[in-house]
């Protein structure tokens, strides 16, 4: 699925929200261990990942979240080092 504006145009993804949903998705699976790997048994691991993050959508929101804020954070103040 692509994200795209009413003019058709790509429009590209908040810095770093690849690497918030990313690790959003490694830590529900931390959490949820033992469901996981019995979703393993019967599905491929990205469709597991999908299912995982479907089954705990609310938790999964709320981390990604809370990551994208980090992730804004270190950003600042890696450009306030720089700057300095």
């Amino acid at each position: 699925m692509t994200n795209r504006t009413k003019a058709g145009r790509s429009k590209a993804a908040p810095f770093g929200e690849a690497t918030a949903r990313l690790q959003a998705e490694t830590l529900l699976i931390k959490r949820h261990d033992a469901e996981f790997k019995k979703l393993l048994v019967r599905k491929p691991h990205v469709v597991a990942v999908r299912d995982l993050v479907k089954r705990h959508g609310p938790e999964y929101g709320a981390l990604v979240k809370d990551l994208r804020e980090r992730l804004q954070v270190q950003r600042a103040i890696e450009a306030a080092g720089t700057a300095a």
